[in-house]
């Protein structure tokens, strides 16, 4: 790549970055003002715009990407990066669909199940646009037998795998900043195996990836003023297994395990050794207590 080649890749994640700030203190000054009326949906819009902003910019920038790239052409990259977009799109709707299943199940509200049906149902929707749109598997590596071509298969198989790869991702919910140190690493991986590999296109994607990630952890890491759950761990989720679809890296892949392997080991580490504190060293934790009650409760006699 040439120096305004990288240059424009600069520039353009630089766009995403501020895209990403900006919108993440609007938010946080809208949801100090709301209090608790605020929208859940504000978690998730930092991230957001930075993904569809610089998914914008990349598809503007195809014709000149895709002239280089093994995979993709012009015509065939504006197309699946308008498919992820419109994902990402739908995804973000979630709240409204769910409202709209709830008014004609006769309440504000449906009822939990529905409403987890409906969540599911915009995911597999989401995940159907994308393969439709040319991003899927064409062949499954099968150690010692090489590639093996799917054919048929490849578009049942793609949407299961951007559906259970969601799903798996969406176990961080509610552990604030670990979905975006996810969809971070990923991007990393991703951005750093395909520099001069002849994949500008998905090397843009992986920029776009790290940098809607790092300018929305601001606001998504503990202590967040803007939790990202819900619709925002699933639209970070989906990010992350288009990417994984995308880049074709078993590395990549293996995060989705890894990763929430890994947060689950140290909480339950973590809740292990409280346990053992309070169980091994009761007298540390407070055994002059009783004493200091004591004293209190009967002050001398005058």
């Amino acid at each position: 790549m040439n120096a305004l080649g990288i240059a424009g890749l600069t520039a353009g994640a630089l766009v995403v970055w501020v895209v990403a700030m900006a919108v993440g203190y609007r938010c946080v000054r809208g949801a100090r003002a709301a209090g608790e009326g605020g929208s859940r949906l504000e978690g998730v819009l930092p991230l957001a715009s930075g993904l569809v902003t610089g998914l914008v910019l990349v598809a503007a920038a195809s014709p000149w990407l895709a002239a280089t790239d093994r995979f993709h052409t012009p015509g065939g990259a504006v197309l699946a990066l308008a498919g992820v977009t419109g994902g990402l799109v739908l995804l973000l709707a979630t709240p409204a669909w769910v409202g709209l299943m709830g008014r004609f199940a006769g309440g504000s509200q449906p009822p939990r199940m529905l409403r987890w049906i409906v969540e599911w149902v915009v995911v597999a929707l989401a995940a159907v646009l994308v393969m439709a749109t040319g991003t899927r598997f064409g062949v499954l590596g099968v150690r010692g037998e090489g590639d093996v071509a799917l054919g048929a298969w490849s578009g049942p198989l793609t949407v299961l795998w951007l559906v259970a790869a969601t799903g798996v991702a969406r176990l961080l919910d509610g552990l604030e900043g670990a979905v975006n140190v996810l969809l971070l690493v990923a991007g990393v991986a991703v951005a750093y195996g395909t520099l001069g590999a002849g994949e500008p296109v998905l090397n843009s994607v992986a920029l776009v990836v790290v940098f809607a990630s790092l300018g929305s952890l601001r606001f998504n890491f503990f202590p967040a003023p803007l939790p990202l759950r819900g619709t925002g761990s699933a639209v970070a989720g989906f990010m992350f297994a288009v990417l994984t679809v995308m880049a074709r890296q078993k590395t990549v892949a293996a995060l989705l395990l890894i990763f929430p392997l890994a947060v689950v080991v140290v909480l339950v580490g973590g809740v292990m050794l409280g346990v053992m504190e309070r169980t091994l060293l009761p007298e540390g934790r407070g055994g002059a207590a009783p004493e200091d009650k004591k004293t209190k409760s009967n002050p001398p006699e005058k």
